[in-house]
């Protein structure tokens, strides 16, 4: 790993597999940094421009790649959990 990446070195992928599942620390790793990447860009963007942020940062952003996020607004909980 490297902070400047004109001095990038390979780093080996160890994963560790259980049957048909393959976990990589990198999966673990790259979460990490990209939640508190976005965290701490969302949050000093709200501080000033409030809801905007939200709607600029995190929505477009969601649907310019496609994510599947945005579905859960379509999700019912009648469809989670049935009616009693």
């Amino acid at each position: 790993m490297c902070g400047n990446s004109s001095r990038c070195v390979p780093v080996p992928r160890p994963a560790y597999t259980l049957g048909s599942f393959v976990y990589e620390p990198i999966s673990q790793l790259g979460g990490l940094h990209s939640n508190g990447y976005i965290s701490d860009l969302f949050a000093k963007a709200f501080a000033t421009e409030g809801m905007k942020a939200y709607v600029e940062l995190i929505q477009r952003k969601e649907r310019e790649i496609g994510t599947d996020i945005l579905t859960h607004q379509k999700v019912r909980i009648t469809t989670i959990f049935p009616v009693i």
